[in-house]
């Protein structure tokens, strides 16, 4: 998981950007998931969109490398 940090330094960044997030995606989850990544996205002190794009996207750099 990314430290608390990294998760600020980014959305600095895509925030400057200003460049709209059009796609979407719709995951089925059981609902003791749902909870422990809501969970994790408060702790974090992000959005759960932004927490479940900064996981996803760092789990997808890292499966390709």
């Amino acid at each position: 998981m990314l430290p608390l940090w990294d998760y600020n330094s980014r959305m600095a960044k895509t925030t400057k950007e200003k460049r709209a997030h059009t796609a979407s995606m719709r995951v089925r989850l059981l609902p003791e998931h749902d909870e422990l990544i809501r969970k994790a996205a408060e702790h974090a002190g992000v959005s759960l969109s932004d927490w479940l794009r900064l996981v996803l996207l760092k789990a997808a750099r890292d499966e390709l490398r």
